[in-house]
């Protein structure tokens, strides 16, 4: 039933990575 806050925390950690 997270699989929508895991896959916003996957999306944002990648983003911030890819600062």
């Amino acid at each position: 039933s997270d699989y929508l806050r895991w896959l916003t925390l996957g999306l944002t950690s990648s983003f911030l990575a890819g600062l």
